[in-house]
Order: structure tokens, then C-alpha cells, then sequence
């Protein structure tokens, strides 16, 4: 007793913060002292800075403002950056004019949960230069979130530092002191954001159901952005295994060149990738229309590169596939007795068939038209003994003729 009250007597309040820790360890009741203004006065001091920002003279009105208020309304107001979305350039002013080592955690925190107001990011960037990160960070991520603060675009510099670390976007909560909290929007907005520029280590270890769940929560530029890089950093050789994510994308952009595909979308992608994106579904396609003949399927198997797209359908009991190419297209049947008949992009015959992919007859769909050269041959390829090798000089003729 004579101890503890020698403890008391001695205190000596010479700087707040730690008369504050001091108090808090003798009175162990005052660790809940009520920190935060009470709803109505947090609404009186938004009509102050409010007032303040329609001033005529409004910076000089919002700095003369941050003069007169006491430490827990500065503190009030920095943390309602985020919920206060018309005042976040009026707060910014405010805390700039009176700058304090507390704010940075604050703004931390502000951003965990609003990660794109470029203010927050402005003022957070400018308050942990001033006074440094380790109030906000433990001190094994200060020196990092200050960097990642410096960039033009922190979110990158996260996603960076996560590739460098081989730290997947969905073990960042779970970090021994993690700077970042669970199931915010921050780490949501990191996610999307290794979805657009992450590497291939970062991709590859997320599931297919996870791309897949990323895309669909993303859209516009943005979802163009991810799927690009998702067909730049993953390799051809494991895209069968992916095969759901290669689909997600040929069903929005549909097939590089091919009709109703999106050029603003492909031009993102290079040349080469592009083609063996087609080649994967052209295969694939080939492989469904010709079972069980592999003669036709070896010959059309060679000109896979040059197709554009595969589409089927029945004429009655007949499967057809039309194979397009660059200005033609050929229409095969899969029945013994029916030759492939080549139609130029535009002729009628064309257009009906793209309209429908189920006929009563195949004679609906058959044509018969002077071929490319004159007095030489017509649009069909008949499949009798060695046909392979007329067929290639027909369709050499009609590349010239119309591609």
C-alpha cells in the first residue's frame, strides 16, 4: 500500500501521451474512457467542416478551423475520411494544417476500408513520410508500407512485394502482426489487382474457381485487364487444365478474328497468343466434328492456324460443321455421299446458315458456284480416292481469290 501510494505521488505529468499510459496503468477503469465525440457532436463538428468547405474562401476557412479544434475532434475528423465521401479534399486540408503522428493509423485503418479515394491515399502517403509508418505497421512492414505508399500506384507496389515474398493475395490477413485485416475491401481490391498484373506464380496458385470468382466480381477495363494477363502469364501447355477459365473468356470475347469477336479486347493480346488461343478451341472443335474419320480430320487438322471458327449443326440426320476462314468458308458434312461446299463471306447461302444451325434437308444448305478460277472447277471438294491433294489446290485458289 505504502508502495502504490509513493507510485502516485511521484507521478508527474510532464508530456500527455505518457501521463495518459501512466493513468491507465495505476486506474485500470480508464483504458475504456470514451475516446470518440458522442453521434450528435460528430454531427455538429460535419456541419462545421461542411460550413467550412462552402466558404468562398474555403481553404483559408477550413484552416482557421483546424486552429480552433481540440485533439479528439481532429481525430474525428480524420477518421471520417472514408465515411464522409463530399469532405474527403475539406479533411485533407484539415489534417495538412494540423498534422499529427496519430493520424497515420488512422488513415491506415480508413483505408483498409475505402482503397480507392485517391485522398485517403494522399494524405496517408503524406502523414507516414512525415512521421513514418510504425505507429500504424509493425515494425516489420514499416519500412515496406511506407514504399508501397511512395508508388504511383500502391496496390501495384503491394502486389509486387507479394510476388517478391511468394505471399498468395489470400494469406495476407494471416501474416504474423499483419498490417492488413481480414475480408476488406483493400485486400478484395489486392486480389483484383493480381488478377490484372500478377505473374505467373501468383496466378498458378489460384484454383480455377478462384479466376473465375475474380473475373465475375470485376468488369469493363478492369476484367479485360485480368483476362489479358491471364492468357499472357499462363502457358499454352497448362491452359487444358484451366480449360473453364479459357472458356469464361472465349464466351465474352469470343475467338481472335473470328465474326462477333471483340477487336478492343484481342488487340491487348500478342499475335502469337492469340493464335494458339484459337488453335486450342479449333482443335478441340475439329476433334468433336471428325470422330471416327480420321482422314478428314488429319487433312483439316494441317489448316488449323488458318481457321477463324467452328460452328455445327444437323441438316435432318446430318451433322455439319462450318469452318471459316479468312473471307470463305466451308461447309463439311459428316455423311458418307456429301461434298464440302466453299461459300464467299457474304453470299446468301452463308448468311442463312449462320441465321440457323438446324435444317430439315442437307440440300437446303447446299450451293453450287463457279469456283475462284474460271472454267476450272466449282465450290465444291468431293471426297473420292486422293481428294486430299485437290482439295488443297481448291483452297489455295480461294485464299488468293478472297482473303
Amino acid at each position: 500500500m505504502v508502495k502504490s501510494m509513493e507510485h502516485v505521488l511521484a507521478f508527474r505529468p510532464a508530456r500527455l501521451p505518457v501521463a495518459r499510459r501512466q493513468i491507465q496503468e495505476i486506474h485500470l477503469e480508464t483504458t475504456s474512457h470514451r475516446r470518440t465525440p458522442p453521434p450528435s457532436e460528430v454531427s455538429a463538428l460535419r456541419e462545421r467542416v461542411t460550413a467550412a468547405a462552402r466558404a468562398p474562401d474555403s481553404d483559408r476557412e477550413l484552416r482557421r478551423l483546424a486552429g480552433t479544434l481540440i485533439p479528439r475532434e481532429l481525430r474525428t475528423v480524420v477518421r471520417s475520411i472514408g465515411t464522409w465521401e463530399d469532405l474527403r479534399g475539406a479533411i485533407s486540408i484539415v489534417a495538412l494544417t494540423r498534422p499529427r503522428k496519430e493520424y497515420v493509423t488512422a488513415l491506415w485503418r480508413a483505408w483498409q476500408g475505402y482503397p480507392t479515394p485517391r485522398e485517403i491515399v494522399y494524405l496517408l502517403a503524406a502523414m507516414g513520410q512525415r512521421f513514418g509508418m510504425s505507429d500504424a505497421l509493425d515494425k516489420r512492414y514499416a519500412a515496406e508500407g511506407a514504399k508501397w505508399l511512395e508508388d504511383r500506384n500502391p496496390l501495384d507496389a503491394i502486389v509486387g512485394w507479394t510476388a517478391s515474398r511468394r505471399i498468395r493475395s489470400d494469406e495476407l490477413a494471416d501474416l504474423p502482426a499483419s498490417p492488413f485485416l481480414a475480408d476488406t475491401p483493400l485486400v478484395k481490391n489486392i486480389f483484383h489487382r493480381t488478377l490484372q498484373i500478377g505473374s505467373s506464380w501468383q496466378l498458378l496458385q489460384m484454383s480455377c474457381e478462384e479466376v473465375l470468382e475474380g473475373w465475375s466480381e470485376m468488369s469493363g477495363e478492369g476484367l479485360k485487364e485480368a483476362c489479358a494477363n491471364y492468357l499472357e502469364c499462363v502457358d499454352p501447355s497448362l491452359w487444358d487444365e484451366n480449360r473453364e477459365a479459357l472458356e469464361a473468356i472465349r464466351d465474352g470475347y469470343g475467338l481472335p478474328g473470328a465474326r462477333g469477336s471483340r477487336p478492343d479486347f484481342w488487340s491487348r493480346v500478342v499475335e502469337k497468343r492469340r493464335g494458339d488461343f484459337r488453335e486450342f478451341f479449333i482443335t478441340r472443335a475439329l476433334a468433336q466434328a471428325f470422330r471416327g474419320d480420321s482422314a478428314r480430320h488429319q487433312f483439316w487438322m494441317e489448316l488449323r492456324r488458318e481457321m477463324l471458327d467452328i460452328t455445327q449443326g444437323f441438316a435432318g440426320d446430318t451433322e455439319w460443321s462450318l469452318i471459316d476462314f479468312s473471307g470463305f468458308s466451308v461447309l463439311e458434312f459428316f455423311k458418307i455421299g456429301n461434298a464440302a461446299y466453299i461459300y464467299p463471306e457474304g453470299d446468301p447461302i452463308l448468311r442463312l446458315i449462320r441465321r440457323q444451325d438446324e435444317f430439315t434437308f442437307p440440300s437446303e444448305i447446299k450451293k453450287i458456284l463457279p469456283g475462284p478460277v474460271p472454267g476450272r472447277s466449282d465450290n465444291r471438294i468431293i471426297h473420292q480416292r486422293r481428294w486430299q491433294s485437290r482439295a488443297r489446290l481448291t483452297l489455295q485458289a480461294w485464299r488468293e481469290r478472297y482473303s
